[in-house]
């Protein structure tokens, strides 16, 4: 059974992608990898946004264990505080992960074709079970620059193609310690103590009140002075966006969203070691809207786990929100 949902599920992020990319039904959105939140329209403007992100997920619990041994699998409250133990009863107990992202966006033009982004996250992350823990801090930095073609296909249809590629910059905490001063899972640090690098595709055809885009996103991370790792991702965002209403001359519109994101995720290494936990597959549904006046733009999302696959002992993913705020200039 577990290889049948195993196959259906990548099967279904296959065809799913597959799908989305024939019928032009798609636009980019970079949860997770960075935050500046849907971009319904190219126009070749700078900005500066400010978005937030929430997520949370949970591992189950009732897993039997002997009352007083060590918890494994991925009970990551009891790790942090050095190998915690079951309860009376000897079943885990169940725990959750929340994790807000303020994210502060720049991108800029040097050209009409060329145009450099930055992005510097602030991450609080709340674990709950027998108690609980909270870190905060300054994440990672990331620096991209992308290449602009515009009207890729004919002028009738204007489609632009962007090219991008950059790093993240290890400037987050990363040595943060527990109660009883050791120091905490990595994943669970504002910042990954690592150099990243980072690609990105994004196709974007704007259709009368309509705009169609696919965002496709890879990130490989490098090992830390701790031996710590976190796996490769890859993300494909497909989205449709609709003028639900728009007056031109005062500058106001409503737009609505909605469309599919899938998100696959490679196994982290802790001190050199596999995390047998680690990896994740999955499949979401994405609805939001944008509100926009004038040159400031106000947007909302949510996405909807719908489908996805965990190693043993891993998390599960529940919903994530989004808001955000951006201002854009010539």
């Amino acid at each position: 059974m577990a290889i049948i949902q195993q196959r259906w599920l990548r099967g279904t992020l296959l065809l799913s992608t597959l799908w989305l990319l024939t019928s032009g039904n798609v636009l980019s959105c970079d949860f997770c990898n960075c935050i500046m939140g849907i971009n319904p329209y190219y126009n070749g403007m700078n900005r500066i946004g400010l978005s937030l992100l929430y997520q949370q997920s949970h591992i189950p619990g009732g897993e039997s264990l002997t009352p007083g041994s060590k918890v494994v699998g991925g009970n990551l409250l009891k790790i942090l505080h050095g190998g915690g133990t079951a309860d009376d009863e000897g079943l885990t107990v169940e725990e959750y992960e929340r994790r807000k992202t303020l994210e502060l966006s720049w991108r800029y033009h040097l050209s009409r074709s060329v145009m450099v982004t930055a992005l510097v996250p602030f991450v609080e992350t709340q674990v709950t079970s027998t108690g609980t823990l909270i870190t905060r801090g300054l994440g990672d930095a990331t620096l991209l620059g992308h290449y602009v073609v515009e009207n890729l296909f004919s002028k009738q249809t204007p489609s632009t193609l962007i090219l991008g590629g950059g790093v993240t910059i290890p400037t987050g905490t990363n040595n943060l310690h527990n109660s009883q001063g050791e120091r905490i899972d990595n994943r669970l640090q504002p910042g990954s103590g690592a150099v990243g690098v980072a690609g990105e595709i994004l196709l974007t055809t704007p259709l009368d009140k309509w705009t169609t885009a696919i965002d496709l996103y890879g990130k490989v991370n490098s090992a830390n002075s701790y031996g710590d790792r976190i796996g490769p991702s890859f993300s494909a965002t497909a989205t449709v966006n609709h003028d639900i209403y728009r007056n031109n001359p005062s500058n106001f519109g409503v737009v609505g969203i909605g469309g599919l994101r899938s998100e696959i995720a490679g196994q982290d290494n802790l001190a050199g070691t596999t995390d047998p936990t680690s990896g994740s597959e999955t499949l979401w549904v994405n609805l939001g809207g944008e509100i926009v006046y004038h040159q400031f733009k106000l947007e909302a999302s949510t996405l909807l786990p719908v489908a996805q696959r965990r190693e043993p002992g891993g998390a599960d993913e529940d919903i994530r929100l989004h808001v955000g705020l951006r201002y854009e200039f010539w």
